[in-house]
């Protein structure tokens, strides 16, 4: 599981992650990709922009920009994906196994940790359906701290259909109590 997709904070376009899972089945130009890091910094905000094309086996014109930008007291991450069509999109979010997340409502949770407390949330989209996972039967939901150990902890995973050029975005907002 440490391998798959699933195991990181990722994205996965019509159920395939950035890159296939047994890559030395197929010719070296299947997983190949083009990817670029920018950063930012303006005024009182970071903003790291990751560009790919790593998902063009899916089609040839489907790109994904993360941006994740960092202000006082919150974090934005914006998925842009640029090309054609309606795909399914699914996005997952690890929480640390000392993270307390607590649903509000249908796109927003309760996150808290130590002294710390904010709301995470998606905005701008209500196509997706979300779940939260902690332990349990299913492979989300945990923290491997070592070979054959886990601990529950907390995975968001958002899914929909997207019709492409689109863009998704999170925000964490905190305050200390």
């Amino acid at each position: 599981f440490c391998i798959s997709e699933r195991a990181h904070n990722s994205i996965l376009i019509d159920g395939l992650g950035s890159i296939p899972r047994n890559k030395n089945l197929y010719p070296k130009s299947y997983a190949q990709a083009n990817n670029r890091v920018n950063f930012v910094k303006k005024n009182e905000s970071i903003t790291y922009s990751i560009y790919s094309s790593c998902f063009k086996r899916i089609h040839s014109n489907i790109s994904v920009i993360r941006k994740i930008i960092l202000k006082k007291n919150q974090c934005i991450v914006e998925d842009i994906f640029d090309g054609k069509g309606k795909h399914q999109v699914e996005n997952l979010f690890h929480w640390g196994d000392d993270v307390k997340v607590v649903s509000l409502d249908e796109n927003s949770w309760r996150i808290s940790f130590g002294k710390y407390t904010g709301v995470f949330e998606i905005i701008g989209i209500n196509k997706f359906k979300s779940a939260h996972y902690k332990g349990n039967e299913s492979f989300l939901g945990w923290t491997v701290t070592e070979y054959g150990n886990k601990i529950p902890s907390s995975t968001l995973v958002f899914k929909g259909m997207v019709d492409f050029p689109a863009s998704v975005k999170y925000k964490l907002v905190w305050e200390q109590n």
